[in-house]
């Protein structure tokens, strides 16, 4: 004769069972589904990781650096030599505005910029355009106020030594020293020293640093 606990189990696992089969779809089954979708899912991400390697790897080196910079590759600047320094240089034409806000900016007033902007500058212009013309044994500068014909500003002698450049106004003691940067075609003259005093050294400033000069000739 089986005990009351024995029927009491045997009872329980039957209830057990009946429930588990009663499940649409049974639980087994769900189980075993699931674990197929789990395995299909990591399959995916790991297919999606081996893409992307793969495109990462595909592109070329030029476009992304050692610190994932992109973009084109820059022309550093540097010294021109004595025959990449002969041509004919000059800035593009800009408005009287531009050439005001280098000369306050190098420490002249309002006033004085329109004071240099008149006949200084073969103005009063609305626009002006810087012209140099370099020779073996020359640095010239023009001045084109709103497209007129060149009106010559300093000329003289120069004397070239790596970035500096140290020239002589003809006929005067004055003498001036440059710093120049020459990337690709783009000539750049910082204004060092002029020994013509504050004022001229206002105007020097204006004339080579509000733009860079471009070679024309």
């Amino acid at each position: 004769m089986m005990s009351p606990d024995a029927d009491l189990r045997s009872q329980l696992r039957r209830a057990l069972s009946d429930a588990a089969e009663a499940v649409d779809p049974p639980v087994g089954a769900l189980l075993e589904e699931a674990t197929v979708r789990g395995r299909r899912n990591l399959r995916y991400r790991r297919a999606a990781v081996l893409a992307t390697m793969l495109a990462v790897a595909a592109i070329p080196l030029g476009i992304v650096g050692l610190r994932g910079e992109s973009g084109p590759t820059t022309v550093d600047a540097v010294a021109p030599s004595r025959a990449e320094l002969i041509g004919t240089w000059q800035t593009p034409s800009l408005a009287a505005g531009n050439w005001a806000v280098t000369y306050q900016r190098a420490g002249g007033s309002d006033a004085e910029a329109r004071a240099f902007l008149g006949p200084p500058m073969d103005g009063p212009a609305k626009e002006y355009r810087i012209v140099l013309r370099v020779t073996p044994t020359e640095w010239a500068l023009f001045v084109s106020a709103d497209g007129r014909e060149l009106e010559a500003g300093w000329q003289g002698g120069y004397r070239l030594d790596g970035p500096l450049i140290e020239v002589r106004a003809t006929g005067d003691a004055c003498e001036a020293t440059y710093r120049l940067t020459l990337s690709d075609q783009s000539l750049r003259v910082s204004v060092l020293t002029d020994d013509c005093g504050p004022t001229d050294l206002l105007a020097q400033r204006t004339i080579y640093e509000t733009a860079a000069f471009q070679r024309s000739g």
